[in-house]
């Protein structure tokens, strides 16, 4: 019951105009109202898969997401999508990212996510 209203507070306030803040990584900004990434302040060309994904874990930092989920989360239910789809996205991502791309960590056969150098695992 939580969860619906909650949704449904959100869709409100989407329709309503009102304006989410930007989310701030370091030198990476997203503008979650305009769907603009920025690294350095230069705007990223990013697809729309792309900027949901690192959307996704700039909100939940310091957390993996499996492939499976981020399909899930990414392209929703409604799309048949393999995950290997997601590692093709992670390697684009990564490279437009450029000096930012260490901070997307990969737990083997696992998953994906942003991590701060504190949140890196021992080698």
């Amino acid at each position: 019951l939580r969860r619906s209203i909650m949704m449904r507070k959100r869709n409100q306030d989407i329709s309503e105009g009102v304006y989410i803040p930007d989310i701030v990584f370091r030198e990476l900004r997203i503008d979650v109202n305009n769907k603009f990434c920025y690294l350095h302040g230069l705007p990223l060309n990013l697809t729309k898969t792309e900027f949901d994904i690192i959307q996704l874990f700039l909100s939940h930092r310091n957390r993996i997401y499996s492939r499976q989920e981020i399909v899930t989360k990414v392209w929703g239910n409604s799309f048949s999508v393999t995950a290997r789809a997601v590692d093709t996205c992670m390697t684009r991502l990564r490279k437009k990212l450029k000096d930012y791309s260490h901070f997307i960590y990969t737990h083997k056969s696992c998953g994906y996510g942003i991590v701060d150098e504190a949140h890196l695992p021992q080698q």
